[in-house]
């Protein structure tokens, strides 16, 4: 079986060998490519990665933070450190900065 890019001038069909699929996999072929490809990431998209992942791990919504936040906010008694946001604004900062 070969594949061949028809929107590209010139291209050449190229083998595709195909893996066989072990039993219990599924319908979902392996595909094998006779050339070994590499890929480096920059620090920058490792980061974005590394934040990607946190992300999708992290729960959603803590429903009882925000049902505590939202009792403080409605009583006025929510009050922010706006010496401890800075602070933590300026370390990430200076994280993405040094990266």
């Amino acid at each position: 079986m070969s594949h061949k890019i028809e929107s590209t001038p010139n291209a050449a069909a190229v083998p595709v060998p195909r893996a066989r699929s072990q039993p219990g996999e599924g319908a979902a072929a392996t595909v094998a490519t006779q050339r070994n490809d590499s890929l480096s990431l920059t620090g920058g998209a490792r980061m974005a990665t590394d934040v990607l992942q946190a992300a999708v791990a992290a729960p959603a919504v803590d429903p009882a933070r925000v049902a505590t936040v939202r009792n403080a906010l409605d009583g006025g008694q929510y009050r922010v450190d706006s010496e401890s946001v800075a602070a933590h604004l300026m370390r990430l900062e200076w994280e993405l900065s040094t990266t």
